[in-house]
């Protein structure tokens, strides 16, 4: 099933890590990011360190998205949901370099 916006709409809302995050973008505060009162999971701090490494590329849309330059930052909740999509759709390394190899009209190399 794919993911819709509201899906990861939702799903921020319902994330207290981008809760944070979100505020310390709109705030230009990062230090409540620090404060161990946010990491209620294990995973928090992992979270909220990647985002911080990257929050001059951070912005929230209208509607409480997180991108990261033009890319949906995913919510931890949907992580394994969007991996396995990326992976349905996916064909292979060498599936795919057949594939490119005819759009391309060159012949594989040999060694």
């Amino acid at each position: 099933m794919p993911i819709s916006l509201t899906d990861i709409e939702q799903a921020s809302q319902d994330d207290d890590c981008l809760q944070v995050v979100k505020q310390a973008i709109r705030m230009g505060d990062w230090r409540p990011v620090a404060s161990p009162a946010v990491h209620r999971t294990e995973e928090a701090p992992q979270q909220l360190q990647s985002l911080y490494h990257v929050r001059e590329e951070l912005t929230v849309t209208e509607e409480g998205c997180i991108l990261r330059g033009p890319r949906l930052v995913i919510p931890s909740s949907l992580t394994q949901r969007a991996v396995k999509l990326a992976h349905r759709s996916h064909k292979g390394m060498v599936k795919q370099k057949v594939v490119c190899e005819l759009k391309s009209g060159s012949h594989p190399s040999t060694p």
